[in-house]
């Protein structure tokens, strides 16, 4: 009815895309696929039509059509340059250049994710591959695909970060996030500079930090250095790093993640996805503190760990909801045999789902999987955490 009635309108699109999504859940891929490209193939130019060319891409390749596939991933990097797609279409082009025996080639899809995209979750699964040792290779490395041209080149951060000794409002500023009177230090902060100069967003997050507003200090750097990730960690200053990547609890968080054998940059990376450190946050379903667990899970955990008196309103406790959070995480990545990107999966979506889209997925290894899960939220999520906890690593290393 909506091709004849609407077939230019929002609705089409909408239904397109919601008829896609259906098959695909199904795992009926040749008749989702017809789906999205059309939607694509309707308008180019479209808000959907970068994820929904990937989406037709990565089922082609998921169906075994190799060349078709190809020829996808190639079109996501030359129609669709800057889309959050690339990353994946260029890791793709590597594993697939390597299942043809050709690593040169590999490798150039690899250096130019590790080289431009130096901390994406894609640049971070070409890293470990490119350091997988080899033989000798002979001859000269090949060319950089055309469609390398085609990509943007990473922004140089920002470098304007001293604050200046002599602005007033940011001396003032200051003075009164010392007195703890941190919305009028923000307020008086904000004025200081037309422009918002990014001094002002990292003095804006540090006073955040001081507050204890993580999460108002993530997003005031999110916006002031959006391309991050693609930045060496020297190009940043390292306050601007702790603010983005901060550790509250972070020896609380240190033994309880070593009681439960867990990576405790690992953990911090998912209380930044879950709550970004806000120990007293409460989501519409009712999961809550800095590691989202819902009161019966806490429930359960809590008689397993023979915490007694043990009410719901403890969960909002960050000692508490770490204790708790972390034997919960523990038991998901057992069920997984160690396997953290399961674990990751399940915490998001649940384990039922996992255990069926592995049962039923037939992938190659854990990357497939990952690169597979239908609920984009839950495929999101999982990359996001893997990728912060690389970074924090790299900042936290010997701590």
């Amino acid at each position: 009815q909506l091709r004849t009635l609407a077939p230019d309108s929002q609705w089409m699109t909408d239904a397109l895309f919601s008829a896609g999504n259906m098959y695909m859940l199904r795992r009926d891929y040749a008749v989702a696929v017809p789906f999205y490209a059309e939607i694509y193939q309707r308008q180019k130019n479209g808000t959907l039509s970068p994820y929904v060319h990937w989406k037709t891409a990565w089922l082609t390749y998921r169906m075994g059509k190799r060349e078709d596939a190809r020829r996808l991933f190639q079109e996501q990097l030359e129609i669709y340059p800057g889309s959050p797609e690339v990353t994946a279409a260029l890791y793709w082009l590597g594993r697939m250049a390597e299942d043809d025996g050709n690593k040169p080639l590999a490798d150039v899809y690899f250096r130019k994710l590790t080289g431009d995209y130096r901390y994406f979750y894609h640049a971070n699964l070409a890293r470990v591959r490119m350091n997988v040792p080899r033989g000798p290779e002979t001859g000269e490395p090949p060319p950089n695909p055309p469609a390398f041209e085609k990509l943007p080149r990473p922004a140089a951060p920002p470098h304007e970060w001293e604050l200046p000794a002599d602005n007033i409002r940011a001396q003032k500023a200051q003075l009164l996030a010392n007195a703890a009177l941190y919305e009028f230090a923000v307020a008086e902060m904000q004025a200081a500079s037309p422009g918002s100069p990014p001094w002002e967003a990292k003095s804006v997050a540090e006073i955040y930090g001081e507050q204890g507003s993580y999460i108002r200090a993530i997003e005031t750097l999110k916006r002031a250095v959006p391309g991050y990730f693609a930045a060496e960690i020297p190009q940043i200053p390292r306050p601007v790093w702790e603010s983005l990547f901060p550790r509250p609890f972070w020896d609380e968080l240190k033994r309880d993640a070593s009681a439960n054998q867990l990576d405790p940059h690992l953990v911090a990376s998912l209380i930044r996805q879950e709550s970004e450190f806000n120990p007293s946050a409460i989501s519409p379903a009712n999961a809550m503190g800095l590691m989202q667990l819902l009161p019966s899970v806490g429930k359960g955990l809590a008689k397993e760990m023979k915490i007694k008196h043990f009410s719901p309103d403890e969960l909002l406790v960050a000692n508490t909801n770490l204790q708790l959070g972390t034997r919960y995480f523990k038991h998901m990545v057992d069920h997984y045999d160690g396997h953290v990107e399961y674990a990751l999966a399940a915490y998001n979506a649940g384990e039922d789902r996992v255990d069926d889209w592995r049962k039923n997925g037939q992938f190659k290894d854990i990357e497939e999987f990952v690169e597979s899960i239908p609920f984009r939220e839950t495929r999101e999520y999982v990359q996001a955490i893997m990728r912060n906890a690389m970074i924090y690593k790299l900042l936290y290393a010997k701590s």
